[in-house]
């Protein structure tokens, strides 16, 4: 059974673009037309419980809040970048990494959003990585 909807995705690949967090207006603002402020504001509350980001208050601002992606988040995005290149023997390679790296790391993690969250990261650079050997083998 899948942790996380595509939505809790695109929130978290939101969050986890931010060195810093963000506030929720913000993210609000960058989701427009893909989550509405409602039902990001429920997604978020379950991606706190899912352990996949953190609340923090802004010690300037009262009512303001950042959500920050946590670090095992932030590890994975770093671990499943791929590299653009166009030479084909290290496309191959990168993703014979990126394969042994997820081999390695779905024994290790426990919780079930974070292996969710891994899933769609490595699929993605996979993908990503397909178009780069599709654009070599065509140009």
């Amino acid at each position: 059974m899948r942790a996380l909807s595509l939505t809790h995705l695109s929130i978290i690949n939101e969050i986890a673009s931010s060195d810093f967090g963000v506030s929720f207006n913000v993210l609000a603002e960058r989701l427009k037309g893909k989550v509405s402020r409602v039902t990001l504001s429920r997604e978020i509350k379950k991606l706190i419980k899912l352990r996949l980001i953190d609340v923090t208050p802004d010690p300037s601002h009262k009512q303001r809040l950042f959500y920050r992606a946590r670090d095992e988040v932030k590890r994975l995005v770093e671990d499943f970048r791929i590299t653009k290149t166009s030479n084909i023997d290290q496309i191959l390679t990168n993703m014979a990494n990126l394969l042994s790296s997820y081999a390695r790391k779905v024994k290790e993690i426990r919780n079930e959003a974070l292996r969710d969250y891994m899933r769609y990261l490595i699929l993605e650079s996979l993908k990503e990585s397909l178009i780069l050997l599709e654009d070599e083998n065509n140009g």
